[in-house]
């Protein structure tokens, strides 16, 4: 019996411990090992996720940025939002406020580099960018998300 109340409580100290975001607060977005910056190289795809948002939110704001480390940046990022932290689904332009384009095609371009994604309410528990490099490249990504 003690071994059991100290499996609840280890596991109620547990679920607590997970940092969430509330109305009003900002976190980076981080990859599997924590890290709040990775670098994608050639065709591979990196993932940013954040931790869980919770709470009553008029909206969510996702930024993904990139610099350039060598070659000729080029790449695609996309939003994916997921209830459980596990299975993600892709977030499409009409779940976006004002129907933006729900992905951005990385180029040499400063404009190109920088996205923000504004999602209305709250339709997901979790968010994601992936971001994939195109032909012979390296740079770095860094992402953070804000619920409003």
């Amino acid at each position: 019996m003690k071994k059991l109340i100290a499996i609840i409580f280890i596991s109620a100290a547990a679920l607590l411990a997970v940092p969430k975001v509330h109305a009003q607060g900002q976190q980076s977005l981080k990859n599997a090992a924590g890290r709040v910056l990775d670098t994608v190289t050639n065709t591979g795809t990196k993932t940013l996720t954040s931790q869980p948002i919770v709470g009553r939110i008029s909206g969510v704001t996702v930024t993904e940025s990139t610099v350039n480390i060598s070659g000729t940046q080029s790449g695609i990022a996309r939003l994916f939002g997921s209830l459980d932290g596990v299975t993600y689904y892709r977030v499409r332009s009409t779940m976006l406020h004002n129907s933006q384009v729900d992905s951005l095609v990385i180029t040499t371009a400063p404009t190109a580099q920088n996205y923000a994604w504004f999602v209305d309410g709250n339709p997901f528990n979790y968010y994601q960018i992936q971001v994939t490099g195109v032909g012979t490249v390296s740079f770095s990504v860094k992402g953070k998300i804000k619920s409003n």
